[in-house]
């Protein structure tokens, strides 16, 4: 599906056909940087690379006999425990890259499967370190106990031009528990009980917010310059989200 970009390696895995159960342990996605440096000099590589690893993936309630019979790929569940994510932004480009000759999703899989059917998928407690390379500045973030749920995954003729859908999901929900971090600054520091994005319902609501100045700032701060506010609850409403991630 990478087209060679990245790389997959794990350490076992369990399969239980009649229980339509697979358990994979230990998974690692690395980038393969002959590839990318290839696509680099073409002007055709990403903005990001990602390197995952993770302690589990459990695929459940399988659909055999359907992919058997009918050629469609049927999952009800994909749980991933831990997953640790890696992160690096580069600005290589600024523009949609060219897709003659680039196979969608659903022409990679037309040669194997009719269709692709998740009903849902579930990340839990994620670990992200984001670094982003912009202008020889290096910036490096981390986030954790961030859990993602996206529903009804569907990779097929139509999907690709169902604008119902965000990423082939009818929803994708992502929260970021105990959310944390300060101003470019450093001057205020901003917190949160969780930070919850819906692609559907198009919005993103903080929960217990607050935004406050850092104590060792404080002191440097002119007299009457420095505020803060605690909420119970922030909410913003039409959201869009792909334009917010537009080349990234």
């Amino acid at each position: 599906m990478s087209n060679g970009l990245y790389q997959v390696d794990f350490e076992r895995s369990s399969l239980r056909v009649l229980a339509g159960r697979i358990v994979i342990n230990h998974l690692t996605l690395k980038p393969n940087y002959t590839v990318f440096n290839q696509l680099k000099r073409a002007g055709k590589a990403p903005n990001n690379l990602y390197t995952l690893s993770v302690d589990q993936i459990v695929f459940k309630h399988i659909h055999p006999f359907k992919l058997y019979f009918k050629n469609e790929a049927e999952v009800d569940e994909i749980t991933i425990s831990q997953p640790k994510i890696e992160a690096v932004y580069q600005e290589l480009h600024n523009h949609d890259l060219p897709d003659s000759g680039k196979k969608t999703y659903y022409e990679r899989i037309a040669g194997t499967i009719k269709s692709l059917h998740i009903r849902q998928i579930l990340l839990e407690n994620i670990n992200l370190r984001y670094q982003e390379n912009v202008n020889q500045h290096i910036q490096i973030r981390h986030f954790k106990e961030i859990d993602v749920k996206a529903t009804d995954l569907l990779i097929d003729a139509n999907s690709q031009n169902d604008k119902s859908r965000f990423n082939f999901c009818k929803d994708i929900t992502v929260i970021f528990n105990n959310y944390k971090g300060e101003t470019p600054s450093k001057s205020y520091q901003y917190q949160a009980k969780s930070l919850t994005f819906s692609s559907s319902k198009e919005n993103i609501k903080l929960v217990d917010a607050v935004f406050m100045p850092q104590k060792l700032a404080v002191q440097k701060l002119k007299p009457n310059v420095d505020f803060s506010f605690k909420t119970d609850s922030i909410q913003i409403n039409q959201f869009d989200y792909q334009s917010f991630i537009s080349y990234r």
